[in-house]
């Protein structure tokens, strides 16, 4: 309701137009109205009346004087109405929001379980986190944007300024019916479900967080970007037409002829087609191959760079992608039309022999066993077996079978499946069989307190020899939860012991047996203990036979190449690089110990391999590598017969070339106001071929025609256009001296409206955008990172008339929420625009500290009339920390003779930070170590933890950024260890 503030029925007489001010006061409220505004805008929040009249007074000052005492001070009241009852009836639970304080009142009203948003006015709304899983959400609001970190029954967004609906919930379904929307769901929320619905709309999602799943039930054009694990999509019949472009991979089901566009980051994406005859037409500009499949179909491989468009039910395997891997260089047409002399005699589809699943069983991280009550074959199973992750609103299909094996004497019923990747501890699969019903599991725990048994695997060792002892942990249900590469997971908690001499341990290896056979014993530590001292261990005996040298082993690796599939092996003129998106086998030549020579090519029986870095690159016992989409180099160790030969190193895109270079503003905008200078930065990311970011010292430009004013800054420009002429101007930059690479950027100059002095509206910009992602990355050159805050007051043409200050004297007062709740429980004012996220602690050892990272909201509020913060407007920016995080490369002996922390941790582990070594860099006081579980009897100890810290000169000054090393390792010391 909106009363009329001019016109006043007062005792003096009718329709009289005050001269002074207006105001409202309300009485009898039941209805929980609270308060009206200055207008005469009231909410209610509940069902009931209250009472209102318009009342005037000469002033201000007098008005201010009657709030104080409204009782004392009535004489000041010029006029007033008569008292007008407003009953407030139920409207089916809806209510009709048009600012922020309304918008917070519906909320915590039960009366509403529908809330529309509904206002042309630019505003920004924030709606804190909290639960309202009774009330949906409907916003139409084409001016507004807003942060929402509540959940609801339902958000339905009609209309919304471009590019600012921020989601931070978990738990959201959305209903898209706006014809151009961009949504970003940002690193801490989860969204259970995004249906669109309106036709030719262009939806924009950019998701950081995590999305289930998305419906298109018109046609859309979808575009996807962000950091996403795996979306599912289903395209309805109705949506036919629709376009996706993804950047993140995504698992569809296409129920009408539609279009792909698949760019890099999207790799693991797949198409079911939920009949044959559907159309669906893909372009691949991934780095990896897109899978599409159909009914009764063999699928169809599109490689990187390639495009096709897929219409028949029986689908050709693709022979591969082009040299130009992620350029869309070639396009194939799937089921070419024959001529009339030549057409086929239509066959029927195949049909799938009905098989049923019995059960399933994790086998251990990777694998799992299915039995059938029908004996199958390998093919059978590689070609109708589905494995799916259930989700709380659905299932997604996983991709990445890597073995597929009859289980011994099982009939051919029963069959073990291994993944390439790790199953998610304590999630659910499901498992069927074309598409039949399915059966599921729960994948085991890989936790400490899981373990129930330990079981050695090595049956037999070489004379002088060195081998490493094999064994697996499992839970009580026999699933195995160990990884035997992995010293970091539950090995650590693992020792040996020898029965004889024939035989010494170091670590989990047996170093150069002799002839005969030993027992070994390998006990696992849960470092809990009985009441008289006795720690409680599971432990297991083998009898393990050194056999003779028999000279079937081997010595040395000669050569080892990398082949795609059509490659011809070739050891004197190998190729030993590897790109990322590249598909390539290992080959091996080793020389045995008779001087004879062998292969992996010629004996692939006998040889296995084994990754330092599984989160860079796989590779199975036949050489095949899967890249992981990290780059490094990786140690492959190469085993013959069983026995370990030597290690290779293979660098994963050992060569890097500068390829692109993206700038954070194409298009600048300046104000030539006299009232201060409007200076707005840019900068540049330089990447190479693959992507990644690459490091330059400075960013240069020069003037295409007239120039502004820059001034440079290190990585930065700062362009500004104090008093000068309208109009458009063009900069060429590039970064250092590779000036072939450049960017164009064009800056408009601009005047706010003639002749006006006070500011229409305010702008919140940070580091010169409306957000902005910070890396708190330091390097040798630059150990500081600065945000850029800054309030503007614009003309009514929304050019930049004026820069407010945050100082004592300014009438606003800025904010900042930070992600790290415990140093900073509320928001905190600052009073510069200017804010530092690394700050250095200490004097003589200079500490450089960094904020959290996370996302970083400013508000900015304006002291009213009254002299309370009204919020004016809210920004959000987010911090990111890309800094190379210490790995343990490699741990020696797990028994030391070390009697401080840091002799312990240069004698026992090598930890690098990308390839510096900094286990020489410890902090001898830090040393988290696990007493309560260390036997007064002997000298077994945790180690839990370690800072170190690595080094930064900047202008021959020292600074040290420490990093808080997890080991959770299981050591012996001495007795006097401290």
């Amino acid at each position: 309701m909106d009363f009329n503030s001019k016109i006043i029925n007062t005792s003096a007489g009718k329709n009289v137009r005050s001269e002074g001010i207006v105001r409202w006061e309300i009485k009898n409220d039941t209805a929980g109205v609270g308060s009206i505004s200055e207008d005469g805008e009231v909410f209610a929040t509940q069902i009931g009346t209250f009472s209102v009249r318009a009342i005037c007074f000469q002033s201000k000052e007098k008005y201010q004087h009657w709030l104080k005492d409204k009782e004392g001070n009535k004489e000041y009241i010029t006029a007033a109405s008569k008292w007008y009852k407003i009953s407030i009836a139920n409207d089916a639970g809806k209510a009709v929001v048009t600012n922020q304080d309304q918008l917070d009142k519906a909320l915590s009203s039960d009366l509403f379980s529908q809330i529309t948003v509904s206002t042309d006015k630019e505003l920004s709304f924030l709606i804190k986190e909290s639960n309202y899983s009774n009330k949906t959400l409907i916003i139409n609001a084409p001016k507004a944007d807003i942060a929402n970190y509540a959940v609801f029954h339902m958000v339905e967004i009609q209309a919304i300024k471009d590019n600012t609906w921020n989601e931070y919930a978990k738990g959201n379904q959305f209903l898209l019916s706006s014809a151009k929307i961009r949504v970003v769901v940002n690193g801490v929320a989860e969204v259970r479900d995004i249906i669109i619905d309106e036709a030719s709309s262009t939806i924009n999602l950019e998701v950081d967080g995590k999305v289930h799943k998305i419906t298109l039930l018109e046609p859309s054009l979808l575009n996807l970007s962000g950091d996403e694990d795996l979306i599912s999509i289903t395209i309805e019949e109705t949506s036919e037409g629709s376009k996706i472009v993804s950047s993140v991979p995504i698992l569809v089901e296409a129920n009408s002829n539609s279009e792909y566009v698949f760019n890099p980051g999207s790799e693991g994406s797949s198409i079911n087609k939920c009949d044959s005859s559907i159309v669906v037409k893909v372009v691949n500009n991934s780095k990896g191959t897109v899978i599409i499949t159909a009914k009764n179909s063999k699928g169809e491989r599109v490689m990187a760079g390639e495009s096709t468009i897929s219409n028949q039910s029986t689908l050709p395997q693709s022979t591969g992608g082009s040299e130009n891997s992620g350029q869309s260089s070639s396009t194939r047409i799937t089921q070419p039309t024959p001529s009339p002399s030549t057409q086929p005699t239509p066959t029927a589809e195949p049909v799938p022999i009905p098989v049923l699943i019995e059960s399933v069983k994790q086998v251990d991280l990777s694998t799992f066993r299915v039995k059938f009550d029908t004996a199958l074959t390998v093919d059978d199973v590689r070609e109708n077996i589905s494995l799916y992750l259930v989700l709380a609103d659905g299932k997604a299909k996983l991709t990445g079978m890597n073995e597929i094996k009859v289980v011994e004497n099982s009939g051919n019923k029963c069959f073990e499946i291994t993944m390439n990747d790790c199953f998610s501890p304590t999630y659910t699969y499901s498992v069927s069989y074309a598409n039949n019903i399915s059966k599921e599991f729960t994948a085991a725990s890989v936790q400490v307190e899981n373990v129930d048994s330990i079981d050695i695997i090595t049956a037999k060792v070489i004379q002088n020899k060195s081998t490493d002892i094999r064994f697996n942990l499992r839970n009580r249900d026999g699933v195995i939860i160990n990884q035997p590469e992995d010293m970091g997971n539950l090995n650590g908690r693992v020792t040996l012991e020898c029965s004889n001499s024939l035989a010494t341990i170091n670590g989990l290896s047996i170093m150069n047996p002799t002839l005969g056979e030993t027992t070994v014993k390998t006990i696992f530590h849960t470092n809990n203990y009985l009441s008289n001292g006795d720690e409680i261990i599971l432990e297991d005996e083998k009898g393990i036979t050194c056999e003779a040298d028999t000279n079937d082993y081997a010595t040395s690796v000669i050569s080892w190449t990398l082949l795609d599939s059509d490659e011809t092996i070739d050891y004197d003129n190998p190729n030993q690089s590897i790109y990322l998106g590249d598909d390539k086998r290992l080959y091996v030549k080793v020389e045995k110990a008779d001087g004879s020579y062998t292969s992996s090519d010629m004996e692939s029986n006998k040889f296995k391999f084994a990754s330092s870095d599984t989160s860079i690159l796989l590779i199975d016992n036949s050489g095949y590598l899967i890249l992981r989409g990290g780059d490094g180099t990786v140690q492959v160790t190469v085993i013959y017969n069983n026995v370990t030969v030597s290690a290779i190193n293979i660098m994963v895109d050992p060569s890097s070339v500068p390829s692109m270079l993206e700038v954070d503003k194409a298009n600048i905008t300046l104000s030539n106001t006299n009232n201060f200078t409007d200076e707005v930065p840019l900068t540049a990311t330089l990447t190479d071929q693959r992507g990644d970011n690459l490091d330059y010292t400075s960013l240069r430009y020069e003037p295409i025609g007239d120039p502004v004013n820059v001034r440079a800054v290190g990585k930065k420009l700062y362009f500004s256009a104090r008093n000068m002429t309208l109009g458009t101007y063009q900069y060429k930059v590039w970064v250092d001296d590779i000036t072939n690479i450049s960017k164009t950027i064009t800056i408009t100059v601009v005047a706010p409206t003639e002749g006006q002095i006070t500011p229409s509206i305010y702008s919140l910009e940070i580091n010169g955008k409306p957000t902005d992602n910070i890396d708190l990355k330091v390097s040798s050159d630059d150990i500081t990172e600065y945000v850029s805050i800054k309030l503007y007051g614009l003309a009514s043409n929304n050019v930049k008339l004026t820069e407010e200050s945050f100082d004592a004297s300014s009438k606003f007062t800025v904010k900042v929420e930070s992600p790290d709740t415990e140093k900073y429980p509320e928001p905190y004012v600052i009073t510069e625009s200017s804010l530092s996220l690394i700050a250095v602690s200490g004097t003589s050892i200079k500490e450089l500290i960094k904020e959290a990272t996370g996302n970083y909201r400013v508000y900015v509020y304006e002291e009213d009339n009254e002299g309370s913060l009204q919020l004016r407007n809210t920004a959000i920016f987010k911090v990111v920390d890309s800094q190379p995080k210490p790995r343990i490369f490699n741990i020696s002996e797990l028994t030391t003779t070390a009697t401080y922390v840091g002799d312990l941790l240069k004698e026992i582990f090598e930890i690098k930070v990308g390839n510096t070594i900094i286990t020489n860099n410890f902090d001898d006081n830090i040393g988290n170590f696990d007493y309560s579980s260390r036997h007064p009897l002997t000298s077994k100890i945790l180690l839990r933890s370690a800072r170190l810290y690595e080094v930064y000169l900047v202008g021959g000054i020292e600074y040290r950024l420490y990093h808080t090393v997890d080991f959770n390792t299981y050591i012996t010391v001495p007795d006097d260890f401290q």
